[in-house]
């Protein structure tokens, strides 16, 4: 039987070290990379269906009340919950859509118009116990959707009202 350096013995143990840090290496990288895989789908899903929420709003405004915040379900899978809102802004109407998964929420916010009856509507002012105030050479044609307060003559910045009307 032919005798081995004892440094034989080291060597072994610094190559089988070597392989065990490569091996570690390699099964952290497989799990990092499932988790930031799983954390992408996750993302991807969210997004999803906050624009499937938005697509909702604006296909049936009725389903979600004014100024109220409904949860919705929108596949019916437990999974893909949806929060949409409603609110009025002037003329407009402000929607808004969020999803969230664990601690990343998304959200989406769009103004949704509607068609006006009268195509030559050139001002619409909300109604706030104030009138709309002209100054300078203002002129507006078209129909107007002013205030109850109707409309009067201002000083601004040196400029008064330059008009007969």
């Amino acid at each position: 039987m032919k005798k081995l350096p004892a440094n034989v013995l080291l060597s072994v143990l610094m190559i089988s070290l070597l392989i065990s840090l490569v091996l570690s290496s390699l099964i952290s990288f497989a799990h990092i990379n499932k988790v930031l895989l799983l954390r992408a789908e996750l993302k991807r899903t969210a997004i999803h269906n906050v624009k499937s929420g938005i697509e909702l709003l604006f296909a049936n405004p009725q389903q979600v009340p004014l100024n109220t915040t409904i949860m919705i379900d929108l596949f019916d899978t437990g999974r893909d919950k949806v929060n949409l809102q409603r609110q009025q802004w002037g003329c407009f109407e402000v929607g808004t859509a969020k999803a969230c998964y664990k601690k990343n929420c998304y959200e989406q916010t769009v103004l949704i118009g509607q068609q006006v009856a009268n195509k030559n509507v050139s001002l619409t002012l909300t109604d706030k116990d104030k009138p709309l105030s002209l100054c300078g050479k203002t002129t507006i044609k078209g129909d107007c959707y002013l205030p109850k307060a109707g409309v009067k003559r201002a000083y601004i910045e040196g400029q008064n009202f330059v008009g007969k009307e």
